[in-house]
């Protein structure tokens, strides 16, 4: 029996999270797939202009890792779906805004367990009609409150159970030439479209951080995780004029970034799949949180103390949030690795039940 899927994200656009969220999509979903009773083809909707499918050609359709509900984008295709008597299924997604009073609204409003109306009609609609949903994180179940939905975490926490094998770097090989403290630091740009919108204040706070550092005796490897991150990466590290810092002129796929991850001793994180990675690695790290979604990443880990919102980021926090992973250093790489088998196993009995629904559907039309 031929079960054909549609997966929805952001999917070849130049990010390594929402590709990395791919590969374990498949990975965990043909990992338990032991018998031969139903055959899967996936397929990728594209996010590019004029592109169509017919959505009749698929027995499932995924809406998948990143923060992709409320966006319209990709809930129309969901409801489209929907309305067509094609199941679907929320996987590891979650939610997201940088607007700092509705997050504030929203973090309160979950400490003291008071339900928040926050949802439009269209992501009410997807989420009812999923035929299984799990999220990434506390927080968004919080908000969806829906007996529907589970938590399932950040797909991206299990990457390295399933990636053992690292690819060797020879310019960072000829960097770390003995076990320097090495920390890596994640920059880029969002456009601004951070928390506090102001990511001058943030590159400066951050910049007085690192000098520090390097007087400390640290070296530094600032690396992107976007293409469009990659001048910025540059431009910060041109300021110090320091052998001791280096710039990474490219974007390294997931295991490239793993291998940097590997070699530091903890990581100053902007985007949130490169907090995530360095959690799969059980690193440490300082996720500096430019949108909700960061903290629900590090609330469901339970490593709240992590994380800074970009607007309130100072150069006594980060240093602040350094000496307390170097005094907890073991304390929080015994967390790091709990939560990763927690989450490895919800996500095995995620994939465990879609297989199932899947291998009891009717028969798909594509059968031979």
């Amino acid at each position: 029996m031929l079960k054909k899927i549609l997966y929805l994200g952001w999917i070849s656009k130049g990010n390594v999270g929402d590709d990395l969220l791919y590969s374990i999509f498949k990975q965990m979903l043909f990992g338990q797939l032991h018998d031969n009773k139903i055959l899967i083809d996936i397929d990728v909707y594209y996010p590019i202009s004029n592109y169509e499918v017919n959505l009749k050609n698929y027995d499932l359709i995924v809406l998948g890792g990143g923060s992709l509900l409320t966006l319209d984008f990709w809930e129309d295709i969901c409801i489209k779906g929907i309305d067509e008597h094609i199941p679907v299924v929320v996987w590891g997604t979650g939610i997201d805004t940088r607007e700092r009073n509705l997050i504030n609204q929203i973090i309160s409003s979950y400490n003291n367990n008071q339900p928040i109306d926050y949802l439009g009609n269209k992501t009410r609609k997807v989420l009812t009609n999923a035929i299984l949903c799990g999220v990434r994180g506390r927080l968004g179940d919080f908000i969806i409150n829906d007996s529907n939905n589970t938590v399932i975490g950040d797909p991206g926490i299990v990457f390295n159970k399933l990636n053992k094998n690292l690819p060797e770097i020879q310019e960072i090989n000829e960097f770390i030439v003995n076990d320097e403290n090495v920390i890596l630091i994640n920059w880029g740009t969002s456009y601004n479209n951070i928390v506090g919108f102001d990511e001058q204040y943030l590159e400066e706070q951050l910049s007085i951080t690192t000098q520090i550092l390097l007087n400390r005796g640290y070296k530094i490897i600032v690396y992107p995780i976007w293409v469009e991150d990659i001048e910025s990466c540059q431009l910060f590290v041109q300021k110090f004029k320091n052998p001791n810092i280096i710039s990474i002129n490219k974007v390294y796929d997931a295991y490239g970034i793993l291998t940097l991850i590997n070699k530091a001793k903890f990581s100053i994180n902007l985007k949130l799949h490169a907090s995530i990675l360095a959690f799969s690695n059980g690193k440490p790290f300082i996720s500096l949180g430019y949108g909700l979604k960061n903290y629900d990443f590090v609330e469901s880990v339970e490593l709240e103390e992590l994380n800074i919102f970009t607007d309130v980021v100072n150069v006594s926090e980060l240093l602040r949030k350094i000496d307390y992973i170097e005094e907890h250093y073991e304390e929080i790489q015994d967390k790091i690795f709990g939560k990763i088998e927690y989450y490895f196993h919800l996500q095995e009995l995620f994939m465990k039940k879609l297989i199932n629904l899947l291998t009891n559907s009717q028969e798909s039309q594509f059968d031979e």
